[in-house]
């Protein structure tokens, strides 16, 4: 049993764009798993409500 307990303050939806013919590109959700070895291009501000 962990000291601490862990509760999400907020989620937020993130979109991924593939090319048709990529492996996940049929799928309807992707999870951070189904990334995992991909290479990813992210924003500096991903988080849509970190203050400015």
């Amino acid at each position: 049993m962990s000291a601490f307990d862990g509760k999400p303050l907020i989620t937020e939806r993130l979109a991924v764009l593939l090319p048709a013919n990529h492996r996940l590109a049929h799928l309807a959700a992707v999870t951070f798993a189904d990334l995992a070895g991909e290479t990813l291009l992210l924003q500096e501000r991903i988080c849509l409500r970190r203050n400015q």
